[in-house]
């Protein structure tokens, strides 16, 4: 009977457009809606009406879960329950692998803001419980300088004070004892070097008044150096050419790789008038030479190549040049189809170079069949392109029915 209602509620927003109660644009979204409660209610029922045997339980460590499940008796009643699934347990080796794993990660999971546990100078990262349902009880043999939380202690030696930390693990049944020797050094608090520096210096320069900035000479009895620290703005700016120098290079290549992918899409696309030029002049009786010359000076007295460059005339041309050079026409051939870099041209190339073997008796033929294919190649693609393009369309179409979706669904929700 649910499944009624987002039906009815269709139903009803189409009257209430009808009567002209409901403006056209809110129309659609409503609909929309309404189908997808309808769907969202016809999946549940699907899944409520297939009998099940068996419910998932939670990982471990993912604690408990309550599952809703309604149980039929034999008489056709239905009953609905609420199950509290306990969460998965580990059998004994699957806890013991899960303890040695966490062991061999403590070491870099409890260093915090530190770069080694050879060198604490911030708090420890000294966690309680871990995935998988592990717990971790930290002890210290010297609390006063590192407590059991990972916290730094007020009286720290300068030279640093080797500190034994452990923990306790235990998952389920297992249990392993983890151990590592750390040394703590002083943290960047008050009373670190620099906290006594800066301290010195503004006691020292209290009177304002004074237009130098005096800088002591002494520390605690310590000789005090200062030197200007250098802007190292040349560095920078060196650092900053070598940055602009690779993002110029890779740019140039992006820029040559969307070049050729562009002129290999035209090749693509000329094929078939290639192949039809090809076939015209064969069957006027000239040979493949004498039609590649043919190309090479249509080429020349388009500008050579000059405002609407046409590729293959270019390729004609190049191929042209080649033989003149002393290239045999097999290979130039051949090398046409390797320098576009197309399976059709490829292909063409060694259906040139065989006929140069076999005669050009059955090249027209060939030649016919190739540009009708092509044809119906660039069709294909052609079709291909506008169907790609038609689905771009519908993203703006789908976000502004989102924005309209949210328009109308949160100021509902929040009227509640």
């Amino acid at each position: 009977m649910l499944i009624l209602v987002p039906v009815v509620s269709i139903f009803l927003l189409v009257y209430l457009y009808w009567r002209g109660l409901l403006e056209k644009k809110y129309l659609l979204p409503l609909v929309l809606l309404c189908g997808i409660g309808l769907v969202l209610l016809l999946q549940d029922q699907l899944a409520s009406g297939e009998e099940i045997s068996s419910l998932d339980r939670n990982e471990a460590g993912g604690g408990s879960r309550t599952a809703e499940v309604e149980v039929e008796t034999g008489q056709g009643e239905r009953i609905p329950l609420s199950l509290e699934i306990p969460e998965q347990t580990l059998t004994a080796s699957q806890a013991e692998e899960a303890l040695t794993t966490l062991c061999g990660q403590l070491e870099e999971r409890i260093l915090g803001e530190n770069s080694s546990l050879n060198r604490v100078s911030s708090p420890l990262l000294l966690e309680t419980s871990y995935e998988n349902g592990i717990t971790a009880e930290w002890m210290s043999d010297k609390p006063e300088i590192l407590d059991w939380t990972g916290a730094l202690g007020e009286e720290i030696p300068s030279e640093g004070e080797t500190v034994t930390i452990s923990a306790r693990l235990q998952l389920q049944e297992a249990e392993t004892l983890y151990e590592r020797k750390i040394t703590v050094f002083p943290g960047d608090g008050e009373d670190s070097t620099e906290a006594r520096v800066r301290k010195l210096v503004e006691t020292q320069n209290a009177d304002t008044s004074v237009r130098e900035y005096q800088l002591p000479a002494q520390l605690d009895g310590e000789t005090l150096q200062w030197f200007p620290r250098a802007e190292n703005s040349g560095l920078v700016i060196s650092l900053l050419s070598l940055v602009a120098a690779v993002l110029a290079i890779l740019s140039a290549r992006q820029r040559a790789e969307q070049e050729e992918t562009r002129r290999r899409e035209k090749l693509e696309r000329e094929y078939p008038d290639f192949v039809a030029k090809l076939q015209l002049f064969m069957g006027a009786g000239l040979n493949i030479r004498r039609a590649f010359l043919r190309l090479s000076e249509e080429y020349q007295r388009s500008g050579a190549g000059k405002g609407g460059k046409q590729f293959y005339l270019e390729e004609a041309a190049k191929t042209c040049t080649e033989m003149q050079n002393g290239i045999p026409e097999a290979d130039a051939y051949r090398r046409m189809g390797i320098r576009c870099g197309t399976a059709s041209y490829k292909t063409l190339g060694l259906l040139l170079g065989r006929s140069l073997k076999k005669g050009d008796g059955e090249l027209v033929s060939l030649l016919e069949q190739e540009a009708s294919a092509a044809y119906e190649n660039r069709k294909r693609k052609a079709r291909l392109t506008g169907e790609k393009n038609a689905l771009r369309l519908l993203i703006p179409m789908f976000m502004m029915l989102a924005v309209v979706m949210i328009l109308i669904i949160v100021p509902a929700f929040l009227s509640f």
